[in-house]
């Protein structure tokens, strides 16, 4: 028998407004469905520049490209080095940290990119007619009509601006939504749980941040993500700094904190527990 319950909020801190217990997930999103989903769309595309844009290839798909990653690894490791160590990290509120600078920084990454690399992506023709319909700078009569539709925008209006970001920045503003039992809420920080685009476009802003730091480009750490969970291998000198790495990487307003440190094994990361890296252990739970 299975039972299913409403994800609520890790930190209630009631003295900054936080209901005790209110749910995280926008259950019923009033305004920015329609837009949001769009967004998820080109966030999905943007991910499809991966093996053009990315040489680290750090983001993970599944616990299968996990797996076959696990079972790659002693090709690739350099056992000069030694034996691979393990260490793990996991973003805190990841979705509702975010700031509306990380989210036009990635988009102005993720655009650009696009515009270099689209031909060598792997989307149909219409996909394609979709991304410049997003991608090029919004008419003023449409601007004005977003004004109008939505109070919260508090956007300034130049020649360049597109509606991709125009449309990031209302459902940056306008996450409105009723948790049943519980009340109407809109977001006052980042992202609520539950809004269409946020797993995509979470995915491009850390990985964006990820292509412009020096800290893990030369290596010797590999670095594999999921969203908001990270799994470093490494060889035991790495150990020492790889905390002051992710620092450098990563903003500070987007606290993370290191579950395992240099570990041999035994780690669990998505459905697996790794129980060794060489040779390669692992098994699935639930």
């Amino acid at each position: 028998m299975f039972y299913l319950m409403v994800k609520t909020h890790k930190s209630l801190e009631v003295k900054n407004g936080h209901w005790p217990s209110r749910p995280i997930t926008g259950l019923t999103n009033w305004c920015t469905t329609p837009p949001s989903t769009l967004l998820a769309i080109i966030g999905e595309m943007f991910l499809r520049l991966d093996a053009i844009c990315d040489p680290l290839q750090c983001s993970l798909r599944d616990s299968r490209d996990l797996v076959a990653r696990l079972e790659e690894l002693p090709r690739i490791w350099n056992f000069n080095d030694g034996p691979p160590r393990i260490s793990s990290f996991d973003f805190n509120s990841l979705y509702t940290n975010f700031t509306w600078g990380d989210i036009a920084s990635a988009y102005t990454f993720w655009r650009a990119h696009w515009l270099q690399h689209h031909h060598s992506s792997r989307c149909t023709s219409l996909e394609k007619e979709f991304a410049e319909w997003l991608l090029n700078p919004i008419a003023p009569g449409d601007w004005a009509y977003l004004q109008y539709s939505f109070p919260y925008l508090k956007m300034d209006y130049h020649a360049s601006l597109t509606l991709g970001e125009a449309l990031l920045r209302v459902v940056f503003t306008h996450n409105i939504f009723q948790a049943p039992g519980a009340g109407v809420y809109r977001q006052a920080q980042g992202w609520s749980m539950g809004t269409n685009c946020a797993p995509a476009w979470a995915n491009l802003i850390l990985r964006s941040f990820i292509l412009q730091s020096p800290a893990f480009l030369a290596g010797p750490a590999l670095m594999w993500r999921f969203l908001d969970d990270g799994l470093l291998i490494h060889p035991q000198s790495a150990t020492s700094d790889l905390v002051q790495k992710l620092q450098q990487t990563f903003p500070a307003h987007l606290p993370f904190e290191c579950l395992v440190l240099g570990g041999t094994g035994d780690v669990q990361f998505l459905d697996l527990r790794i129980v060794r890296l060489s040779p390669p252990t692992y098994c699935t739970f639930f």
